[in-house]
């Protein structure tokens, strides 16, 4: 969704919890997907580079970015 671009980064952390919480339950689960997607896509740099403020990475991710990845998956 072009609106993605439009958001201040501070809201993105709150925004990607909220996505996730709706996602077990929902019927709209492709919807859900593109926008977490979109969101993900325009803002995931900051969130990773931690740029955004607080522990955002460990509360959208529920990893601790310096616990270390191995491809990609905590470990």
């Amino acid at each position: 969704p072009l609106l993605v671009n439009t958001l201040p980064p501070a809201v993105v952390p709150q925004l990607l919890v909220a996505l996730g919480e709706l996602l077990p339950g929902t019927p709209h689960l492709e919807y859900l997907l593109t926008w977490a997607r979109a969101v993900c896509t325009r803002h995931g740099p900051a969130v990773q580079a931690g740029t955004l403020g607080g522990d955002v990475y460990e509360s959208v991710c529920g990893v601790d970015p310096m616990a270390g990845c191995v491809g990609g998956v905590p470990g």
